[in-house]
């Protein structure tokens, strides 16, 4: 499967305190790129995270294996 395919598809991140969830916005190659909620002040490993612009949300950026590895699919976002 393409990880090309998983743009729109919304990701939870296991083990931390609290929900943080991600909508994969891009995939370039094995890299994806998510606009994510409920990130702390920690640093995620396997995570690189972009700080947003005013009143944006922040965007991470992972590899499909930390993704598959970390991360339980919840589903699409709606056509």
């Amino acid at each position: 499967m393409s990880v090309s395919s998983w743009v729109g598809s919304v990701w939870s991140l296991r083990g931390v305190d609290g929900p943080v969830v991600g909508l994969v916005e891009a995939a370039d190659g094995e890299v994806l790129t998510l606009t994510v909620v409920g990130l702390g002040d920690e640093p995620l490993e396997g995570v690189e995270v972009f700080h947003p612009v005013i009143g944006g949300s922040p965007l991470a950026r992972v590899s499909a294996h930390t993704l598959l590895g970390s991360w339980k699919r919840m589903g699409n976002v709606p056509a």
